[in-house]
Formats: C-alpha cells, sequence, structure tokens
C-alpha cells in the first residue's frame, strides 16, 4: 500500500519507519525528563498503554496527542522533529526516516557476534576522539556528516551503511 505524497510514492514501510524514529523521539525527551509512563499517563491523561505504543512505533501519534505530549514534556515540537531529515525513495522507492545523529552503543556492539559488523568494530575502535553520549560514556554519537566517510572507509555503498548503522543504533536519534 503506497500513499501520495507530491509526485513521490511513499511506501508504508517509510510510515513504519517514521513512527518508530518519532516514538524514540517522545522515549528520549520523557526519560531526559526522568518520567516514567505512569507519570506521563497521569500528566496528559492519555494511557500509559497508548504511550508505550506511540513510543515503540506500533501505533502512529496524531498531531494532537503529539503537540500535548511536547508540551507536557516541556519540550519544542519543532526542535524534537529538527532531528529528523525524511528521505524519498523516490517513485515506487521506500521512503526512510534518518537521524541527525546515530547512537551506537559499544558494549553491545563488542558483544555481538555478527561478523558484518566487524569492520564497523575495527573503525569505531580505531576512533578515540569519537563523540561519546553525555549521559552514557559506552554510546559512541555518528553524526550524518560522517555517514558518507564511514561508508567509503568501510567500503560500503551509502545505502548498506545506512542500513548498518540503522541495524546497531536501533534508528536512535538524538534531538
Amino acid at each position: 500500500m503506497t500513499t501520495s505524497a507530491g509526485d513521490d510514492e511513499v511506501g508504508a514501510e517509510g510510515f513504519g519507519e517514521l513512527n518508530r524514529t518519532l516514538g524514540a523521539l517522545l522515549r528520549q525527551a520523557r526519560q531526559a525528563r526522568r518520567l516514567s509512563l505512569r507519570d506521563l499517563a497521569a500528566l496528559t491523561g492519555i494511557s500509559s498503554g497508548a504511550i508505550r505504543t506511540y513510543e515503540n512505533g506500533e501505533r502512529p501519534v496524531n498531531i494532537g496527542r503529539f503537540l500535548e505530549l511536547c508540551h507536557t514534556l516541556n519540550v519544542d515540537p519543532l526542535a524534537l522533529l529538527g532531528g529528523l531529515e525524511w528521505r524519498s525513495g523516490g517513485p515506487g522507492g521506500v521512503a526512510r526516516v534518518e537521524p541527525s545523529v546515530y547512537r551506537i552503543d559499544l558494549t553491545a556492539l563488542d558483544q555481538s557476534d555478527e561478523v558484518r559488523l566487524d569492520p564497523l568494530k575495527r573503525w569505531v575502535r580505531s576512533q578515540p576522539n569519537l563523540r561519546r553520549s553525555p549521559d552514557d560514556g559506552d554510546t559512541v554519537l555518528l553524526e550524518r556528516e560522517v555517514i558518507p566517510l564511514l561508508a567509503e572507509v568501510l567500503d560500503l555503498p551509502l545505502a548498506d551503511c545506512l542500513d548498518l548503522l540503522h541495524s546497531v543504533s536501533g534508528s536512535k536519534p538524538v534531538a
């Protein structure tokens, strides 16, 4: 099933990616304010189950609920959305959302035995000056701008490098 978006056809998978990424942004904002799902539910009147489905990307959040959640979390909705870039797959292609920064959990990366991750592991270990998450020193933050260079270093097409980063970061953007 596709939905027309201007002249491009946006695959339903792209909207699933958007829902997951937007949900991850909402979860980050909630956790940054040290609120539990139950706390946020009490403040908004939205059930904790509904908030959980939004955060997990299982259900799209409508604009009214999104604005209500942003208001309650004291987050500028435009600033929250500023961490996203919508990329159309072109006619017949699948759209996807790219975070502005990829969060790479070094502990999880090191514990993974997937062979396809080995070049990424070697590259990350060889870069002592990579930016670290201020709240978690075991998380490296890779800005979108370095991804083409990383793809070149790993000798991967850019799309394959993005897929690899999505798999290890869980598409968790940083707003």
